[in-house]
């Protein structure tokens, strides 16, 4: 039987001090809406070079233009809506801005035409042998960027309210980099995976309770004067006679920069390695993409297995990369094969490296989020290293309800899609957020330690 579990760190301090940013109300600001928020929004985008004009509070073009502009700066998925993510790095205090020196534009132009001249003439290393090697003779990886959560007044902010969030792709992607003798981007590490990634004994919920609340309370070992207090959520185990059909579509990237033991190759032995674990009823659709997207198998039984590992073994890594059609059609299948109060879920598979435009990228965020309302959701897996856009795989698992691993190593995959998939594929309870509430006098001020860009503000 396998266990689903959350678990977030808060460190309660004794003393109030620093001033967190901007709060944003659990909605996603788009062009139409209008309000505070956005005015507010309008006048840090004027600030920092990217709207010209007056902040009207009303999201127009212009809005969503400025907007997109600052979300490719700050190596954002650029969908022209202010989600947490962008809210807490356009408020951060090392906000991209809209301006360049004119020797900084002169070398950055070089690079990139180099880049591009290259990248025309020679395929992008692979990442077995980015990994292994002492060099980064390529790399272009991209993080989102990570402002840690400040201290809060408990008499002005007594509510701490975050979504819940069980991905654990920042510590394959720590241990790996680790092993490989790199540098971790600080970017890259995101504490509440750390914490997520590891199983706890927690007891099984009492009577009809869906799941249960255990917390622990220690005093922190880097700060004197501050406990540290973790919250931990434990879901009531999903038995195999209780397990619901799956219908599942393996999304798969077999453009050229997936080429290597430790991308496609690595993902054809996970999913082939998963098909064990499913039931004969249970339906597999197979969708890949590279300059363009294919079906190669539509709804087949898992009963079916030799054909469907026979699709799987046949897959080769070629070609551009044009992940917005495969979306779509896997969306489609998904959809098509659907089963009723069962698991219907896309398994996407890819380095990231996305060969898509700006309004593309945010077309591509509308459709996951219009797409999740049926009930499909979408779980990353990540692999490579040299071209991985660690920040769009982790919004795009955001924005689709799902989860984000990555897989480093076969053991990583059987982890992810074998041992913990019942924990994550089969859902207990839907967009569910933690609200703690502090008694101002036992507790004078707190802080998340990790859920950067999970925070919403409390609803009383």
């Amino acid at each position: 039987m396998k266990k689903i579990r959350i678990t977030a760190v808060m460190m309660i301090a004794v003393m109030l001090m620093m001033i967190a940013l901007p709060g944003l109300a659990d909605t996603v600001l788009r062009k139409g809406d209008s309000g505070a928020d956005v005015l507010k929004m309008q006048e840090r985008l004027i600030e920092l070079g990217y709207l010209t004009g007056e902040a009207t509070g009303t999201f127009d073009d212009d809005t969503e233009a400025a907007l997109i502009a600052f979300q490719r700066r700050s190596s954002l998925l650029a969908t022209g809506m202010a989600d947490s993510r962008t809210w807490n790095a356009l408020f951060s205090e090392n906000a991209q801005n809209n301006k360049y020196p004119e020797w900084e534009l002169g070398d950055a132009a070089t690079e990139v035409f180099e880049a591009a001249r290259y990248s025309y003439y020679a395929a992008a290393p692979t990442a077995s042998l980015s990994m292994k090697a002492g060099v980064d003779t390529w790399n272009t990886n991209e993080y989102t960027y990570i402002r840690e959560n400040g201290f809060q007044s408990v008499s002005a902010n007594p509510f701490s309210t975050f979504a819940a969030d069980v991905d654990t792709a920042s510590y394959a992607q720590l241990r790996s980099l680790i092993l490989a003798g790199r540098t971790v981007p600080e970017d890259a590490v995101r504490i509440e995976e750390m914490l997520n990634y590891f199983r706890y004994d927690y007891p099984q919920p009492e009577g009809d309770s869906p799941f249960g609340v255990y917390m622990e309370l220690a005093s922190c070992p880097w700060n004197e004067g501050t406990l540290l207090l973790q919250v931990g959520l434990q879901a009531q185990v999903v038995t195999e006679e209780e397990r619901p059909q799956h219908n599942l579509v393996f999304l798969i990237d077999v453009s050229g920069s997936m080429f290597g033991e430790d991308r496609l190759d690595l993902v054809k032995r996970a999913f082939q390695m998963l098909l064990d674990e499913l039931q004969p009823t249970d339906t597999v659709s197979i969708v890949t993409y590279a300059s363009r997207d294919e079906v190669v198998l539509s709804g087949v039984p898992a009963a079916d297995k030799v054909r469907i590992m026979e699709a799987i073994s046949g897959l080769e890594a070629r070609g551009s990369t044009n992940s917005a059609a495969g979306i779509q059609t896997a969306y489609q299948l998904a959809e098509k094969y659907a089963v009723p109060g069962g698991v219907n879920r896309i398994l996407m598979a890819t380095d990231g490296d996305f060969n898509v435009g700006m309004t593309s990228e945010g077309d591509l965020a509308r459709l996951v989020m219009e797409k999740k309302q049926s009930g499909v959701r979408l779980t990353m897996l990540g692999v490579g290293y040299g071209n991985y856009k660690d920040n769009k795989l982790e919004a795009l698992a955001d924005y689709g309800d799902g989860n984000y691993y990555y897989l480093d190593s076969i053991f990583e995959a059987r982890r992810a899609l074998v041992t913990e998939a019942g924990g994550t594929f089969v859902e207990v309870a839907k967009d569910v957020k933690l609200q703690l509430d502090f008694n101002p006098a036992k507790v004078s001020a707190y802080r998340l330690i990790g859920y950067e860009d999970q925070i919403g503000r409390a609803h009383v």
